[in-house]
């Protein structure tokens, strides 16, 4: 059995001599943030490592993001001739009220199912929410991570590999395509702009055979010359090798035989 002293603080506030001290112990749970009811403790639970008094924080309110802390009575504690005084912790108005209401939040209504399945009670191991998506319970087939990233889930619209690299997200800032090769990524070493010369030579273009005779002096000579035998010549020099021109000549030379033979004959006869 424990002995309990009351006293009064500097401050005039009722205190305990680290006996039977009253504790509103935080939970985790919103729907009741300071567990089913008040606990009695001595106090080398209140200062022992991870005691009651590191467990710090605000007083429990609605909409609260970050973690709440302990409402803990003040008390004195150490020998009768040399006692401390502790202040207590959250020991504010709001403290003390729900402190008197055994630990119970007045205004917070009373939830007998889970919050996220109302098919559940509240106290079934199941009524755990997905962290990535708290609509949904930790035993939803849906509540799977993105293999790409985890802060996605696996059936989120975003959760779509790059298609040239499927180790990063479709949206990556990474997932660009090369402007010169489309099968690299931007990023890629191997992605570099070719470099073009800086004098590109055309290519010369030969000439054919029998242009020179065409267009040149020798051309001429050939309009030049006169008889068989000069045509002859000048063709044999000029390397003519087109089979028309040759037919074309021929002809002329055979032409020009007869017609030789028939002037030749008539002038003998007369």
């Amino acid at each position: 059995m424990y002995l309990v002293s009351l006293l009064t603080s500097p401050l005039g506030i009722r205190a305990q001599v680290a006996k039977n001290i009253g504790v509103c112990h935080r939970t985790d749970a919103h729907q009741n943030p300071y567990g089913p009811k008040k606990i009695y403790v001595d106090d080398s639970s209140i200062f022992k490592k991870q005691g009651h008094d590191s467990h710090t924080g605000p007083i429990w309110f609605a909409g609260i993001e970050e973690k709440w802390g302990d409402i803990i009575e003040p008390f004195y504690y150490g020998g009768e001739d040399n006692q401390e005084y502790y202040p207590g912790l959250n020991w504010t108005e709001r403290g003390q009220e729900i402190w008197n209401n055994n630990c119970q939040i007045l205004e917070l209504p009373s939830i007998k199912y889970c919050i996220w399945d109302e098919s559940l009670e509240a106290d079934d191991p199941r009524c755990v929410p997905c962290e990535l998506d708290e609509t949904l319970l930790a035993d939803d087939p849906r509540c799977v991570p993105c293999e790409l990233d985890e802060t996605l889930l696996a059936d989120d619209s975003r959760c779509v590999p790059c298609e040239l690299d499927e180790t990063i997200l479709a949206d990556d800032p990474r997932c660009v395509v090369c402007e010169w090769d489309s099968t690299l990524l931007s990023d890629d070493p191997e992605c570099v702009q070719p470099e073009e010369p800086e004098n590109p030579e055309k290519p010369e273009i030969p000439e054919e055979p029998g242009d020179e005779e065409e267009n040149g002096d020798e051309g001429d000579t050939l309009g030049a010359s006169t008889g068989p035998e000069g045509v002859g010549v000048v063709l044999a020099e000029t390397g003519a090798t087109s089979n028309i021109l040759v037919y074309v000549t021929q002809a002329i030379l055979t032409l020009s035989t007869i017609f030789s033979g028939i002037f030749f004959s008539k002038k003998y006869i007369m």
